[in-house]
């Protein structure tokens, strides 16, 4: 009896003192990506509101205040979402003072992938199709308009 709970506690003690080492998901021209960052990414694009402001980026660059408007929701909600978006590093965002413009940012060949499959099935969707379509004509407009307004008070 001594013996085989020797045997178990050495086993046991084994298996905790193993490091846990993430499963790797299948290579890609030598890539190679753990499941966490990928499950990350599939949980930051999992929230709905996320994934209209991605639709809306994914036609043009906009401002958080033209998102809102847009997207009919408070500045804040839409500042947060695009945090959010940008600690994943899927947005990426440009200074043009006093405003702060946002922009897809280039993925890895896996993240965009995975980006682009999920824009594609949105991309489906009627009101989506909407949003992306009013975003590419305010952006153009309100950028101009916010670009030379920053031009002129620069000089």
């Amino acid at each position: 009896m001594g013996q085989l709970r020797r045997a178990r506690a050495s086993i046991v003690s084994a298996v905790r003192a193993a490091p846990f080492r993430a499963p790797t998901l299948q290579k890609s021209k030598g890539d190679e990506v753990n499941s966490r960052p990928v499950a990350d990414l599939l949980v930051t694009l999992a929230e709905p509101t996320r994934l209209r402001i991605l639709n809306c980026l994914s036609t043009a660059p906009m401002f958080a205040s033209d998102l809102s408007a847009l997207l009919d929701l408070p500045d804040a909600v839409i500042v947060e979402h695009l945090d959010a978006l940008e600690s994943q590093g899927l947005v990426r965002t440009y200074p043009v003072v006093p405003y702060v413009i946002y922009t897809l940012a280039p993925q890895p060949s896996i993240r965009e992938r995975l980006l682009r499959s999920v824009l594609d099935a949105v991309r489906s969707d009627p009101a989506a199709q909407t949003e992306r379509a009013a975003a590419l004509g305010r952006s153009r407009s309100r950028f101009e308009t916010r670009v030379r307004g920053a031009v002129m008070n620069a000089s």
